[in-house]
């Protein structure tokens, strides 16, 4: 039972058996021999008022109880009621909580492969192509020159922007896809391999 429905039993329980006792003093007192003062109210009026006041108090006890009674029988249908409210709540929480995992576990798979692709655009330096690269043997290196005869367009953030009749830099070797290789301007990026012909290819 709740504790602030306790304290209305209490409450009305105290004045209920206070009045009681007042009404049995007072019949008490009017069965003594007890000189009464002319100008108080007489002991029929102290009676009446005892058994109104006591009649008051049996009726808000008797009110409190019948309240009390309802919220109790009300109980056992509300706490299945806020027990499914709990779990409903619960099972949302929990899916909600799933589709952030599921998000970021995508979020991290792409940025993994973003991280992969992006190691593909690291050009090995000037200096490490000294010793692979010869004048006869071009194409044993990683590095070539090609001349662009088609313009591109970039089509996302890798590749690179070219225009008809530059010569760029080639890795042959970068095989991260069959229709494009890793070129080098002033940065680096995809050149599909249809816009740019191999100098020493002829």
């Amino acid at each position: 039972m709740p504790v602030k429905l306790t304290n209305y039993y209490i409450i009305y329980r105290l004045d209920l058996d206070a009045c009681k006792t007042r009404v049995r003093k007072t019949r008490m007192l009017a069965t003594t021999k007890v000189k009464q003062d002319d100008s108080g109210p007489t002991m029929e009026e102290l009676i009446d008022k005892a058994e109104h006041d006591l009649k008051v108090a049996q009726e808000e006890y008797d009110r409190q109880a019948e309240i009390t009674k309802l919220l109790m029988e009300g109980v056992p249908s509300a706490h299945p009621q806020h027990l499914q409210h709990l779990l409903d709540f619960v099972d949302t929480q929990a899916a909600f909580y799933l589709k952030c995992h599921e998000s970021l576990m995508s979020l991290q798979s792409d940025l993994s492969g973003q991280q992969v692709i992006d190691n593909f655009f690291k050009f090995p330096s000037d200096q490490d192509n000294v010793a692979t690269l010869s004048p006869d043997t071009p194409a044993l290196g990683r590095i070539q020159q090609a001349k662009v005869i088609t313009s591109q367009e970039p089509r996302d953030a890798h590749d690179l922007r070219l225009s008809a009749g530059e010569i760029i830099s080639i890795d042959v070797n970068s095989d991260i896809g069959s229709n494009y290789f890793i070129g080098k301007k002033i940065q680096k990026g995809k050149v599909y391999k249809s816009n740019v012909r191999l100098l020493n290819q002829g």
